[in-house]
């Protein structure tokens, strides 16, 4: 499947600008939230919002993004996203008050909304129908790295320097680049685009509006898209409260980083793992085992307590599990609901799974302030298996009917 994108140099500089702004804008939080909350005194569930904040902007936006790449603005969108993160985290390394805190993550919301997976995805299917899956699936067998580049690179830093270099270490790499990486990957976006006349347009919008209007009121779209949003509570969840959650079972931060660090090579391998396996088994079937190695990523962790080996039991299928899941969400999203109209469609769920990732932080906080961490893996674990018996349910339902 990979031969066909294998050569195509624009694939490879998008999976290396989505591994930079990923490492910069997402996983930049989990790496820092222990190191903020002892220099600037702010309790975690005081972090936790900024970064919901973003992940709730971001939500509410992905639907006009998507829709924005329908109609052929996938390059500025990219571009434009990156270039404004990267200035944002710029700003980050000059920010005293927890007001700035929460107003640069509130605005980092609008640019992961434009340069992260969803976007990068939907640009990647309306440019390269015909190959979108092989690319896609090199896109993510790359950026697989972004937490494995970030939780070190943020923690060496930090070390040698303080948080505030780190930072802005990541907003260099993301203005200089990722966003140069951004504009040529996406150069073959004007060659590709047409001009239309006005009924054209309309025609096409129409045709879109009415793919959204029939994917949301279909009979699988809802069950499938809280289910993604499940998936997101546990594993942001999980992620963001990683480090913490080692400091207070005892484990040293050396080796909680390098758990972390360990899960970007572990959704690689899952990744490859589907590719070669992708001939006997199908999307919907690939899906609901990525679920079930979340389950027993979370059991994993519940049971570290006592074998503290668990936690890279936990490493390895919460990499796995979450990695298949990136790949195989836009390919069941095109699978059952079509391509027609992908963006707005696509939009609309991640707009979900973005509000889930969302309160994920700030859920597991107050969960935390109620009964500690091990009731927060009790939660997490539920959310897993809820959330593999809703689409498996949809999965048995789509090969009764074939």
């Amino acid at each position: 499947m990979l031969k066909s994108v294998w050569t195509d140099t624009e694939i490879w500089a998008l999976a290396v600008a989505e591994t930079i702004v990923w490492a910069g804008i997402y996983y930049i939080f989990a790496a820092l939230i222990s190191q903020w909350e002892r220099d600037l005194e702010w309790s975690k569930s005081e972090l936790a919002i900024g970064f919901t904040c973003c992940l709730v902007v971001s939500g509410l936006i992905a639907p006009v993004i998507g829709s924005l790449i329908d109609k052929g603005f996938g390059r500025k969108v990219l571009v434009g996203g990156a270039v404004f993160g990267g200035v944002l985290l710029f700003l980050m390394v000059f920010m005293n008050s927890l007001w700035q805190f929460y107003t640069l993550w509130t605005l980092l919301g609008v640019a992961a909304a434009c340069c992260f997976y969803e976007p990068c995805f939907a640009y990647i299917t309306h440019t390269r129908p015909a190959n979108a899956k092989a690319a896609i699936t090199l896109v993510t067998l790359v950026a697989g790295f972004a937490g494995t580049f970030a939780f070190p690179a943020a923690n060496i830093l930090t070390e040698w320097f303080g948080w505030r270099v780190a930072v802005g270490f990541f907003s260099a790499m993301i203005l200089f680049v990722a966003v140069p990486l951004f504009y040529y990957s996406t150069r073959s976006a004007k060659k590709t685009k047409t001009l239309l006349t006005s009924n054209e347009r309309r025609q096409q919008s129409l045709e879109r509006k009415s793919a959204l209007r029939e994917a949301i009121t279909g009979r699988y779209f809802w069950i499938v898209t809280i289910s993604f949003g499940l998936i997101m509570i546990n594993h942001n969840g999980l992620l963001t409260h990683f480090l913490p959650m080692m400091d207070e079972r005892g484990i040293s931060l050396e080796l909680a980083v390098f758990a972390a660090a360990m899960i970007g090579p572990m959704q690689v391998i899952g990744r490859l793992t589907m590719v070669l396996t992708e001939q006997w088994l199908s999307a919907l079937v690939t899906c609901c085992l990525a679920f079930s190695c979340l389950i027993i990523a979370s059991i994993c962790l519940i049971y570290s307590m006592d074998s503290p080996r668990l936690i890279f039991g936990f490493v390895v299928f919460q990499g796995i599990g979450i990695g298949v899941f990136s790949i195989m969400r836009p390919v069941i999203i095109a699978e059952l609901f079509g391509v027609r109209g992908f963006g707005a469609i696509s939009g609309v769920s991640a707009s979900v799974g973005q509000m889930s990732m969302a309160i994920a932080p700030t859920l597991a906080a107050a969960i935390w302030l109620l009964g500690g961490y091990d009731m927060v893996l009790l939660f997490m674990l539920t959310f897993a298996v809820v959330a593999t018996l809703m689409f498996s349910s949809v999965a048995l339902l789509q090969r009764r009917r074939a």
